[in-house]
């Protein structure tokens, strides 16, 4: 019996069957035996090249005084740099983005110099890029966690039929645009009380969401194809006069906020 079975989760595909069959652009690949099969050479298999070869490629191709950046929001330097002949000029410049940069996380990896992030956090300096040190190589990085924390609780808000989506994400965009022009979530615990907050985390935070694979309510809009503005429908229901009004808007805000940085 045969299994086509459709999923972004690499790890699951090893669990359920003995073979895997790659298919690259409408053609076979490989069949292979899962137990024979690395995630890496299943990636390799599915995008037609080594991803590990790209860095060490870029050394040979380069000046030796030029560094390597990626802009990877998740992968850690460490990793990618691997087999890199010169590993410590490579450092992760990751940009947090909407129209415009708002700014970019510099997180090195095991074998980068000092040297290097020295010389990356001037260069924005120089340029006026607001650029923030991750003192510890994690995925992710700084702002994705914490996007994801809120996503992850917002979803499961969803899943559990607690709330409208829309509603939800009407009153976090209130809430949040009455204090975060004027402060940042950290200051607001100082107003809070760290007593206070201390007594509401420990009765609160067992009840939050653990989810430690995507939303139900995700997964079923990817399966009926709602797939967000690529599609023109997710939660919202988007069309190209939306989209261009929202880019507008997010071109502005992103302005204002270059224009208060300088």
């Amino acid at each position: 019996m045969s299994v086509i079975y459709i999923s972004h989760r690499l790890h699951e595909v090893k669990q359920i069957g003995d073979r895997v069959t790659v298919l690259r652009d409408g053609r076979k690949v490989a069949t292979v035996e899962a137990a024979d099969l690395t995630f890496d050479r299943m990636i390799q298999m599915m995008v037609g090249h080594n991803l590990r070869e790209q860095f060490p490629k870029a050394t040979v191709e380069i000046g030796a005084e030029v560094l390597l950046w990626s802009a990877t929001s998740n992968f850690p330097m460490t990793q990618l740099a691997a087999g890199m002949a010169h590993p410590e000029r490579a450092v992760v410049v990751h940009p947090v983005q909407t129209q415009l940069i708002i700014f970019v996380e510099v997180v090195a990896g095991d074998a980068t110099s000092d040297a290097t992030v020295t010389t990356t956090m001037r260069f924005c300096s120089d340029v006026d890029l607001r650029a923030v040190r991750v003192r510890k190589e994690i995925p992710g990085f700084l702002w994705n966690r914490v996007w994801f924390a809120m996503l992850r609780e917002m979803l499961h808000l969803v899943d559990i039929g607690a709330v409208d989506p829309l509603e939800l994400d009407s009153l976090v965009q209130t809430t949040l645009r009455a204090f975060i022009p004027v402060f940042g979530p950290l200051q607001m615990t100082d107003l809070i009380g760290h007593d206070t907050l201390r007594d509401i985390s420990n009765a609160l935070y067992p009840e939050l969401a653990g989810d430690r694979t995507a939303s139900k309510t995700i997964e079923q809009h990817v399966a009926d194809g709602r797939l967000g503005v690529k599609a023109g429908r997710g939660f919202y229901d988007d069309n190209d006069q939306r989209v261009a009004t929202l880019t507008t808007k997010l071109y502005q805000i992103a302005r204002q906020l270059d224009a208060d940085s300088t």
